[in-house]
């Protein structure tokens, strides 16, 4: 009987804590992991909206990037961090859609990450270097089969949305473009501007300064209709191209196991954010996002449909599966 008694008193004492814990958090800085360097398109986002964050919460938050293995180091600690609020991180959608068919043991590291919510989404933009002889896809692809393997793009990683485009468009045209694997968007853009990089894609807000300024040319928008950022530049579905995906969307996880309330008052905090006209003018507008803020269970039902279109394009792509330390 008095075993009885001591452990109902520990539940009702357990019990009654979890509330006072949600009603005083957070009690300190919360941490989100980029799982890039500093600069990319994933950090440039993410610190739009943690930066608005304080003023809700009463409490900082702060980005730590912790980049390497394609993001997977970073994932990985942060689903390895206590489910207490005080640890999140940021994704792309290839690393927890395509990843999963692509790179299976990176994605095993870091599967069981809890939905949040979904940021924003924003389409893509298939852009080149300003002197390439080339002024769309069509151009592209004359080009590259009268100079099999010269041409090169790169990407973010293996599995990554530019990978995936760039062999999708190999295998559509028939043609042989070489992958050269990058660390962000920000070296990329950096090498193709000066002119050692061929190609490669990236969202639309992050290219537009580089493109009215000259320093590279689009080729393509992806989706059926053109960017009213980028007017001049086609779109894949007025060219002809069927390719399932428009552009990306990046969006906040957890550590498994987070306290209901505890998540709600962090992902509805976010969501204030998200539709504040502060960081619509100064944020969205300008890069061309959408924010979206959908709820954890619809973040979820994405995550599911998504990943099976990931799936398709995979095989669309001609791309296999890679082990820990197979080259691709």
């Amino acid at each position: 009987m008095r075993t009885f008694l001591i452990n109902t008193l520990a539940v009702a004492i357990v019990a009654a804590a979890l509330p006072a814990q949600a009603q005083d958090y957070p009690s300190r800085i919360i941490r989100v992991i980029v799982p890039f360097p500093p600069g990319g398109v994933l950090d440039g986002i993410t610190r739009a909206v943690t930066e608005r964050l304080r003023p809700i919460l009463g409490q900082s938050v702060i980005l730590e990037n912790k980049g390497g293995a394609g993001g997977t180091i970073g994932l990985e600690t942060c689903l390895k961090s206590p489910p207490d609020g005080y640890t999140f991180c940021a994704v792309t959608v290839e690393q927890v859609t395509s990843r999963a068919w692509l790179e299976p043991d990176q994605w095993e590291k870091y599967k069981d990450l809890q939905p949040v919510t979904q940021l924003v989404q924003s389409k893509g933009v298939v852009y080149a270097r300003a002197d390439l002889p080339a002024n769309n896809l069509d151009d592209l692809a004359r080009l590259a089969a009268n100079q099999p393997g010269k041409l090169n793009y790169a990407s973010f990683g293996w599995g990554s949305a530019p990978h995936l485009f760039f062999e999708w468009l190999n295998t559509e045209k028939k043609i042989d473009i070489y992958h050269v694997p990058m660390k962000s968007a920000v070296d990329i853009m950096n090498e193709t501007t000066a002119g050692r990089m061929d190609l490669s894609y990236v969202t639309t807000g992050f290219a537009r300064p580089h493109i009215e300024a000259g320093k590279i040319k689009a080729l393509a928008v992806l989706g059926a209709k053109r960017s009213p950022l980028l007017p001049n530049a086609p779109s894949l579905g007025e060219l002809g191209l069927d390719f399932p995906y428009e552009g990306g969307w990046f969006a906040l996880m957890a550590p498994p196991g987070i306290e209901a309330t505890v998540l709600k008052k962090f992902h509805d905090s976010i969501k204030v954010v998200l539709g504040s006209e502060d960081y619509r003018q100064k944020f969205l507008e300008p890069q061309a996002y959408e924010s979206i803020g959908n709820s954890t269970s619809e973040f979820a039902s994405v995550l599911m449909r998504d990943r099976e279109i990931a799936h398709a394009l995979v095989r669309m792509a001609n791309a296999k599966p890679r082990r820990d330390g197979e080259k691709p």
